[in-house]
């Protein structure tokens, strides 16, 4: 028997249609139910009296992000900090030097972070969360970086900030905006596109992270 001579064309199409159908059924791309909250950013400090913002996500079993699931905010210790809930942010404000746990559920799932309120501020657990965090974002200061990469240790960064005749810190310097890190970060410099970083300078984006980076270089640039 002779076959049209579409109709092996018209078999493939049934086929892939039909194969198209079965892998919609099943849906491997549609986002599941909630099974855990995760606190952003996991290392946060922050000075007595200056406020920092903590966001929650609700993701799937697959690590998706799960969007209309709020979150509940708690404050465990409200010895150290103050909380204000709005929803997936919540506003802590340092009070007292310690550790204050602050907690997001959302249908019997929880993650609990710790935001730690100092009056001391070193690289490794200050500084370096900070740069990390906002300054390695949209491929800015990884490996490759220019003229500061990121992706090297703790100790060489620090030693990239803080050599003599650097035009990034002067250790100690009181006036520590002179030099080029806090510059860029507070977005006093021309041109624009020296601003750093790109999604906005830490100085009205995160204030408290500014003061951070200021306190350390005031009190030395401790490691």
């Amino acid at each position: 028997m002779r076959l049209h001579p579409y109709a092996g064309l018209a078999f493939a199409i049934l086929g892939g249609v039909l194969a198209t159908e079965s892998c919609s059924s099943d849906c491997p791309n549609c986002p599941g139910a909630p099974a855990r909250v995760v606190i952003s950013p996991n290392i946060v400090s922050v000075l007595p009296g200056d406020s920092v913002p903590l966001d929650a996500e609700v993701l799937d079993g697959a690590g998706r992000l799960l969007a209309g699931h709020p979150v509940t905010w708690e404050l465990l210790d409200p010895a150290f900090a103050s909380l204000r809930d709005t929803a997936h942010v919540a506003i802590v404000r340092g009070l007292a030097v310690g550790g204050a746990r602050v907690v997001a559920a959302r249908g019997g799932l929880a993650d609990t972070n710790v935001v730690s309120v100092v009056t001391t501020s070193t690289f490794a657990a200050q500084v370096s969360p900070i740069l990390r965090r906002t300054c390695a974002l949209g491929g800015c200061h990884v490996t490759g970086g220019v003229p500061l990469d990121l992706s090297v240790a703790d100790t060489t960064i620090r030693r990239i900030l803080t050599e003599p005749g650097n035009k990034y810190t002067t250790p100690g310097d009181t006036a520590p905006h002179t030099g080029q890190l806090l510059t860029r970060l507070r977005g006093d410099t021309t041109p624009a596109r020296l601003i750093m970083p790109p999604q906005g300078r830490l100085d009205s984006v995160a204030p408290a992270d500014y003061h951070l980076i200021s306190r350390w270089i005031v009190q030395g640039a401790a490691p």
